[in-house]
């Protein structure tokens, strides 16, 4: 895990949610600093490279940077600052320029229902989307995470509390994935971070990790037609906490649940400008972060509509008809197999759905994949069954982003069949120093499992009751370079599995020095720089504007001396160096005179 150097020191709720307002009017005060911050060291200002998770600030404006890879991302505003659980923590302050120097990456804000935070996707993103399948989770379970606008099968690395792993986005920039999490995590509020490696997009999410609790909820009826409503009732809540409960993005609303720790039933209205679509339906502890969800079906519905009757004595009647309200066009799903066991792999192909949009696919209202439909208004694509998945008849949806259009079809979940165990590492390839993942399952339930990297105990598991294992463990910087043999041993069962893990040299920082860093119009300057990929090309900007290009040499580093150009900007600025397929930048101050 990338460990985060500005982590919110615990405050409480309520004394966060009084005093944010006035901490933001007191950071755009010049002078006046509202809590504990620290100027840049002259390291940090030459480089200007930070820790992943650094907070900055601008001096000038009081603006909130949270600094990844290279990149600055914007924390928009107070309520979003809180909803990432940074209120009060600590930054590093930066001037305009040092500011500007860094590269500009997305703009993070809350994402709210009615003034309530949605539990889902508390963050949003200006250059990505990202979605939880729970608002909340406790020790030793699992999140999913979908997302989509990256690039088509770049690279993702997922970065989230003791594990940090990456994963493939499909042609069109969407992926799914299963986030553990470890058993040794503490409780409270934890960050899930997403980079595209090749196009830098970045996004945030937050959830909750608290003591394991039974909660459900019920909806009645499962299926509404627009501006009518439905009960929910709920159990499993903290007594007296206020439950937020949500209609997708469409509604919110709050109950207190009683001293037993239920509510309900709690009459919601569906809007009545709602599209049909599946939605999630979702109630949450205000106090307790307790998390309970079930889907509920938006569909059209039969209304009389008046028709005039004329008479023999020039008068009318009304008689009420039946007219069948407009629906979209019978979206329809199909699926490989009609029984599968947990852990295994479905087909799913569909068609009617709108072209170019975007579609969700769950099982029993868990998100297991997105796909784009193509130019025939259909789709195919993959899922895998999760090994939380209910056993029994299961329903498959697929819901159209844009239509609304919803499939569904059964599928008959069975447990796994006896099978040897077997273990996976993410990443594969990693350098020295860095976090890795073993997965694995078919161990027998409860047994510790020991792991082992080239025959040396690096870290034990204990294996759940489905057999499963998710443990992180540290490549040791002094162990070999190749291809190093992983192996997980039950202590009980005997059983072993095994992979490989490549381990290679840790990767080098990208950076760039300009020699000299002040200098005439039409007078040369050197400019060296590493860290980028082999061969390619590399761009060299001043104020924006293109000063020259050329070729990095097989390790990815170059040397140039050029003359400035005359229609040079005067002034301090950024020169910015940039790589045409790697999209690694780097930058340094330059003054023309």
């Amino acid at each position: 895990m990338i460990t985060m150097k500005n982590r919110l020191i615990g405050l409480p709720a309520g004394f966060v949610r009084v005093f944010v307002a006035a901490l933001f009017g007191l950071l755009l005060l010049p002078g006046l600093i509202a809590v504990p911050t620290h100027t840049a060291s002259a390291a940090a200002q030459a480089a200007l490279t930070f820790d992943n998770g650094t907070l900055l600030r601008d001096q000038s404006n009081g603006r909130i940077y949270l600094y990844w890879d290279s990149a600055r991302h914007w924390i928009l505003d107070p309520p979003t600052l809180d909803a990432l659980g940074y209120t009060g923590a600590s930054w590093t302050s930066l001037t305009s320029d040092q500011i500007a120097t860094i590269t500009d990456g997305s703009t993070l804000e809350v994402k709210k229902v009615n003034d309530f935070v949605y539990p889902l996707a508390p963050i949003t993103s200006s250059q990505v989307s990202l979605l939880l399948s729970k608002a909340s989770a406790a020790p030793g379970q699992s999140l999913t995470l979908s997302g989509g606008g990256f690039s088509g099968g770049e690279t993702i690395t997922i970065t989230a509390p003791g594990i940090s792993f990456t994963t493939e986005a499909d042609d069109s920039g969407n992926f799914t994935a299963t986030v553990p999490v470890p058993s040794a995590v503490t409780l409270g509020l934890h960050h899930i971070f997403v980079h595209g490696d090749s196009s830098g997009d970045f996004g945030v999410e937050v959830f909750h990790v608290i003591a394991s609790a039974s909660v459900q909820i019920a909806v009645a009826p499962p299926a509404a037609a627009p501006g009518t409503s439905v009960s929910v009732t709920g159990s499993g809540f903290q007594g007296g906490e206020n439950v937020q409960l949500f209609v997708g993005t469409l509604i919110a609303t709050q109950v207190t649940a009683g001293a037993d720790g239920s509510f309900g039933p709690a009459s919601v209205t569906v809007p009545g400008n709602a599209p049909f679509q599946m939605v999630t339906v979702v109630a949450f502890g205000s106090s307790s972060s307790r998390f309970a969800h079930k889907q509920l079906s938006i569909q059209a519905v039969t209304a009389p509509t008046a028709t005039a009757t004329p008479t023999a004595t020039a008068t009318s009647t009304a008689t009420a008809t039946q007219t069948q309200t407009a629906v979209p066009r019978a979206a329809v799903i199909t699926l490989n197999t009609g029984q599968t066991h947990r852990g295994s792999r479905v087909a799913v192909s569909g068609d009617h759905f709108l072209a170019g949009e975007s579609v969700v696919i769950r099982l029993q209202g868990q998100i297991v994949r997105t796909t784009t439909v193509d130019s025939n208004a259909a789709f195919n694509t993959t899922f895998i069954v999760p090994d939380n998945a209910p056993l029994g008849t299961d329903v498959v949806t697929a819901t159209g982003a844009t239509s609304g259009r919803v499939a569904s079809v059964n599928l008959v979940v069975t447990l796994r069949a006896t099978l040897s165990p077997s273990i996976t590492v993410s990443p594969p390839t990693t350098p020295r120093g860095t976090i890795v993942l073993v997965a694995g399952g078919h161990f027998r339930s409860g047994e510790q499992v020991v792991i082992r990297l080239k025959n040396a105990v690096i870290q034990f598991a204990r294996a759940n009751n489905a057999g499963d294992i998710h443990v992180t463990f540290r490549v040791p910087v002094h162990s070999p370079i190749g291809r190093l043999p992983v192996t997980a041993t039950g202590t009980k069962s005997g059983a072993v599995a095994v992979t490989y893990l490549r381990v290679i040299q840790p990767r080098k920082k990208v950076g760039v020095v300009v020699t000299p860093d002040r200098v005439k119009r039409g007078h040369r300057i050197t400019l060296i720089g590493h860290g980028y990929m082999a061969f390619e090309t590399v761009d060299v900007r001043v104020h924006g504007a293109l000063m020259i290009a050329m070729k990095t040499n097989g390790v990815g580093a170059f040397t140039i001396s050029f003359r400035v150009p005359m229609w040079t900007h005067r002034g301090v600025d950024q020169l910015q160096v940039t790589g045409a397929r790697s999209k690694r930048a780097a930058g340094e101050i330059l003054t023309v005179v």
